[in-house]
């Protein structure tokens, strides 16, 4: 996963091992940060989002 595939959402892992991505511009109706437990389950947050974000726009 790479932050290319999202684009908007800065995604890193922190020492505690979590994944997260955070953007900085976000309408009040998103989430501004999204985590979780490993790299894949952030990747289907990310998509999942993009969906909702997509049928709303």
């Amino acid at each position: 996963m790479t932050a290319s595939d999202f684009p908007g959402w800065t995604i890193w892992q922190s020492s505690n091992g979590r994944w997260y991505a955070t953007r900085s511009a976000v309408p009040a109706v998103f989430p501004a940060t999204l985590d979780a437990l490993s790299e894949d389950e952030l990747h289907k947050k990310l998509t999942a989002q993009q969906r909702k974000e997509t049928r709303r726009g």
